[in-house]
Formats: structure tokens, sequence, C-alpha cells
């Protein structure tokens, strides 16, 4: 397995390319190290019948966000893949949502794991959610920093997207994954139970690239 990073000017290496091996539809494998486990389980399974690149990133947060996500485009370039499906694990699949809002034509699918609408909120944005909550009509500071939300834009996001809520799930975890399900035009929402919830995930991978890009019919 190989570890290899792409960097932009002036900066650190901030994704690690893991794995890259296979062939036919490409699919990109996304996390934070913490989900490494899970991570791995489904690349074993995707590189059987599919070209699987598995990119790790490091903690996501309204600081870096941007830059993974450019990391990411040059990374899809550099190793020629035009489009691919994606599957993602917790915060990582902010990045996956700011592609398909920025350049839908590279994604052909999504599949999120616990995923959120934003990423992990600095100590700063965590204070001034607090203090939102208590005011009627909001935070004006809220404009004056830079934090990726998908929430008011998940209706641009036409391909189709399998939400996946894992057993250990956090409330609020399970909370998005219902704003997911509702305000992505083409979603389907699963739950994992505790019974091999790799194996499971593999599985429901698997069937999920069957599903057709072009016009597929959301199961309300």
């Amino acid at each position: 397995m190989n570890t290899y990073s792409v960097t932009l000017a002036h900066s650190d290496p901030i994704l690690r390319v893991l794995f890259d091996q296979g062939k036919g539809r490409p699919f990109i494998i996304l996390a934070e190290a913490s989900w490494g486990e899970q991570a791995q389980a489904t690349v074993k399974v995707l590189a059987a019948s599919a070209r699987v690149l598995q990119l790790e990133a490091p903690r996501i947060d309204g600081r870096n966000e941007k830059n993974l996500l450019e990391n990411m485009r040059l990374i899809m370039q550099e190793r020629g893949i035009r489009q691919a499906g994606f599957v993602s694990f917790g915060a990582a699949g902010t990045l996956v949502q700011g592609l398909a809002l920025g350049d839908l034509k590279l994604v052909r699918a999504i599949i999120f794991v616990d995923a959120t609408t934003r990423p992990h909120p600095t100590r700063y944005q965590r204070i001034l959610d607090r203090i939102e909550h208590t005011l009627p009509l909001g935070l004006p500071l809220r404009s004056q920093i830079e934090n990726f939300d998908a929430k008011p834009y998940l209706q641009r996001m036409r391909c189709p997207v399998l939400v996946v809520t894992s057993a250990v799930a956090a409330p609020h975890v399970c909370a998005e994954a219902a704003v997911f399900a509702q305000g992505l035009p083409t979603a389907w929402h699963v739950e994992l139970g505790d019974d091999s919830p790799a194996d499971s995930l593999a599985r429901l991978v698997l069937e999920f690239q069957d599903v057709p890009v072009r016009c597929p019919q959301k199961n309300r």
C-alpha cells in the first residue's frame, strides 16, 4: 500500500493517498484517520471489482476545508479520474458536499456514513453557536467567519446519495442524517445494525453501484 501526498503552493501536505489500485469504475474513499478501520474494510471489498482511491484527511474544520477540497481536486486530476463514486466517513463528507456543489460532473454518486453538513467547528465557532441560539434574529458576526455549511444548498446536489447512520452515531449525527434525507433531491437513508457493520456497509456500497445516475427514483 503506497503513501503519497499532494501539496498546494506554500502549504504543507494535507491529504494522503493510502491506496490506489483496481480496475473499472473509480471509487474514492475519504475519511479522517480516526475512521481508518471502517474505511479500510470498504476499500478491501471494493478493490475486487473497481478502482479504489483511498484518501486520508487530517481533522477537517472551517480553517482547512477549502485547501483540502482543492487538494482533492488536484489528486483527481493528477490520477486521471474524471468522475467517481464517493464513500465518505464523518466530517470528510463535507469535502464531497463541497465538490458536488462546485463541480457536480466529477461526482457520480455519494455514500455518506455518519456525515454532517459542516466540518468540525472551531472553538470560536462553537462559542458563536451557543450565543446564536440565545438570539431570536441570529448573530451578525456569523458572516465574518468562513465555515462551510451545505444545509441551505442540498437541493443542488442532484446525484444519487445513500445516507448511512451507524449504530454508534451520536444524536446530532442522526439529526443531520434526517436533514440530508429530506433536503437532497435523490437520497436514501439506511441505518446499520450492530452486527458486522463493516460488512454491511461494504454490501450497501456494492449494491448502490447499480443505482442509475440519470433520473434515479427517490424512495420516499
